[in-house]
């Protein structure tokens, strides 16, 4: 950190402090790691332009700025850094981003430390604040500076800790979409063919294995149904088609109990951007009869796929169809909202 020698100074003092006033340092080592390693921390954290007091009370958003570096809150400053993102300032809006740390302070527990662990909320409101500034961007023009932020994105992604994979991929899933609005299609496709083969380095000690590998599944599901959106979105039709058939070859690949309707109801809403509304037909009507093949299971977790189908058919103008579906709904709170 080029800002170490300045914190030394300070720790230095800290220390002569200490060992004026204790001969026994052995008591207050664990204090003392803490406080250094605090010194540390705060010496090398990036720190944007401040705002005054004085200067907070000429604008609104100049208000917001205080009130939020105040409360050091990543939330209120994401808030404050979009709105001067709206506002074309790009470059105040990426520097209060930036000024949320990605780690935390130093936790000690039973003599042990965690130097600047990763904080997941930190570093999830930042992924989400480069990417709605890079739409910003993209809209007023800056697509080099657009494709730039998505990148801080993905850098960021990977920090996550290795128990935190899903977060990982979920966020990811978000920035891959925006890369194909941008027409960086293939940037989006990198990000899927980066992901995990298998499971087996992501599985948690609170899960097995299979389950973990189902997981994963829905995760690619849901980043390239997420793809073939924004293909559809962009005009890139075939390409979009070509996309949701590689998603429909990784269902199968799903024990029928594991598949989600809203996972499948996102394809159907491709199709219908598509101009394919028989193809988003046959495919609710496929997962509904492998819904009811299933036979007895979790009334609540059926009756909501259910609901879930019948009001996508409906919304495609098959409404006798979605009745007959309401019809056979055993969960009184799915059954209503489906008749609802």
């Amino acid at each position: 950190c080029p800002q170490l020698a300045r914190a030394g100074n300070l720790i230095g003092t800290i220390y002569n402090y200490v060992k004026l006033r204790l001969k026994k340092m052995k008591k207050l080592r664990p204090h003392f790691i803490l406080i250094l390693g605090l010194m540390i921390q705060l010496s090398c954290a990036h720190t944007p332009r401040t705002v005054t007091r004085g200067e907070a009370m000429q604008t609104p958003l100049a208000c917001a700025q205080y009130a939020a570096q105040l409360s050091g809150d990543p939330g209120m400053i994401v808030q404050v850094a979009i709105k001067y993102a709206q506002a074309g300032d790009f470059a105040r809006a990426i520097d209060l981003v930036e000024s949320i740390s990605e780690r935390g302070f130093i936790e000690v527990l039973r003599r042990e430390f965690y130097f600047r662990r990763v904080i997941e909320w930190n570093v999830t409101s930042k992924i989400e604040a480069y990417t709605d500034i890079a739409t910003l961007q993209a809209k007023a023009g800056f697509y080099d500076q657009a494709l730039n932020s998505l990148e801080r994105a993905v850098s960021l992604a990977h920090l996550f800790e290795p128990d935190e994979d899903w977060t990982r991929i979920a966020q990811l899933t978000i920035v891959a979409s925006k890369f194909v609005l941008l027409g960086k299609e293939d940037k989006a496709f990198a990000i899927f063919n980066d992901l995990p083969v298998n499971a087996a380095k992501l599985t948690r000690a609170t899960q097995e294995i299979s389950s973990a590998e189902d997981t994963l599944l829905r995760q690619k599901i849901r980043m390239l149904t997420a793809i073939a959106d924004s293909l559809a979105k962009v005009g890139k039709a075939e390409k979009s088609l070509q996309t949701i058939r590689q998603v429909r070859a990784l269902f199968e690949r799903l024990p029928l109990s594991d598949i989600i309707a809203s996972d499948v109801v996102r394809i159907a809403d491709v199709y219908v951007q598509l101009g394919k509304g028989e193809m988003a037909i046959d495919l609710i009507q496929t997962f509904v009869e492998n819904e009811i093949k299933q036979g007895p299971q979790n009334p609540s977790s059926k009756g909501w796929n259910l609901f879930q189908y019948a009001e996508q058919l409906a919304q495609l103008s098959k409404i006798e169809q979605a009745r007959k579906l309401a019809e056979i709904i055993s969960d009184p709170s799915a059954r209503a909202a489906t008749f609802a």
